[in-house]
């Protein structure tokens, strides 16, 4: 699979990584590397609570719409096509509109460095038809697996883990762009003297120039964070601009967790896996099972628990009632928070017109 763009390689989870590393949750204990929306992969362990897989399907939504509208019509029995209200509030959260930007972040990037007479290390996009990313083994989206393992066909053949396929692809992804040699020429104009790393290079030019053009201080990198999301990144810092809304996703996803009507579900849970001879207090007991690591999550043992695990959640509708009071959750945080949330929705907006205007109508 190839990637768009690698404008920084610490720049390709921002916005949706905090919120995953405070979970309680695993959403596999698979160590499956995860493909990053922008092209650049990091990899790891539990990594799908940190990095959202986005199949959107958008062919058929124009662009001027396409980041207001769900990428698929809501399914009651495919959590995939859920949505939370405090999406609508995210660029990077966002699936859908994080690979909108990566895509417009490829094209302005590609179209720089080609004035430097520069061919782009990636593949950019000719249209915004194009940012929908290719079909994966793995899970859909992050919403896919938000609430825990909910596909029988899935569990009854792999358990906790997933196909072998899912981590073939995030590992063949993971090669491109990311560890890809970049040479001195395409490193000066993509970011810089500083390089991909910020650091200041010793370079003999007192003003670094390219095929005989002045490099912008920040290369093409800079310059497209400039035009597109209004600033010039620093590579390898963190993005904070979402952390004020974040911090309500998180805060809403931790009061679910504790609320009377998560924690009569999960009671109903356990009594279900009980009557089927599985001791667990809650769905995340079960997938988090210390005994699935060493098998990938695909033994037989866990196949079996599994498959008991998602018989009870869909009796008692674990998933739906987990959605349910998170969104009740998120829209109260919204109401009860108006600055964070209007600022938020503000900068999504201004982000997301920029990106539409790049890829086209």
């Amino acid at each position: 699979m190839e990637g768009y763009a690698v404008l920084s390689d610490k720049e390709t989870v921002e916005g949706s990584s905090s919120v995953r590393k405070n979970r309680a949750f695993r959403p596999t204990v698979a160590a499956l590397a995860v493909v990053a929306l922008s092209g650049a992969v990091v990899a790891g362990v539990d990594s799908f609570d940190e990095q959202e897989i986005a199949q959107a399907n958008v062919a058929s939504v124009p662009a001027a719409e396409l980041w207001r509208t769900p990428a698929v019509a809501p399914q009651a029995d495919d959590p995939s096509t859920w949505t939370l209200p405090i999406r609508a509030y995210q660029v990077n959260g966002n699936e859908v509109n994080r690979t909108l930007l990566s895509a417009a972040q490829a094209k302005k990037a590609a179209a720089c460095l080609d004035r430097f007479g520069v061919a782009a290390p990636f593949t950019a996009p000719r249209s915004w038809s194009e940012a929908a990313p290719t079909a994966h083994a793995g899970p859909k989206n992050g919403m896919d697996v938000r609430y825990g393992d909910h596909d029988l066909a899935k569990v009854s053949a792999y358990g906790y883990g997933w196909p072998d396929e899912a981590q073939a692809g995030a590992q063949s992804a993971r090669s491109f762009a990311a560890d890809a040699e970049l040479s001195p020429e395409v490193e000066l104009a993509l970011y810089g003297p500083g390089g991909r790393t910020g650091k200041v290079a010793a370079r003999t030019a007192a003003a670094p120039t390219v095929n005989g053009k002045a490099v912008p201080a920040a290369g093409c990198a800079g310059e497209t964070d400039q035009a597109l999301v209004g600033r010039t990144r620093t590579p390898g810092v963190l993005d904070t601009t979402e952390d004020a809304i974040t911090k309500l996703e998180r805060r809403s996803w931790d009061n679910m967790l504790t609320d009377p009507r998560t924690l009569a579900v999960f009671g109903k849970w356990s009594s279900c896996m009980k009557s089927k001879g599985f001791d667990y207090k809650d769905p995340w007991a079960a997938n988090d099972d210390p005994r699935w690591v060493a098998g990938g999550g695909k033994s037989a043992e866990a196949i079996a628990t599994a498959k008991a695990d998602v018989t009870c959640r869909n009796s008692f509708g674990v998933s739906e009632t987990m959605h349910k009071v998170e969104t009740d959750w998120q829209q109260r945080l919204l109401k009860e928070n108006p600055k964070v949330a209007a600022e938020a929705k503000g900068y999504t907006q201004r982000v997301m017109a920029q990106v539409d205007a790049t890829l086209g109508r």
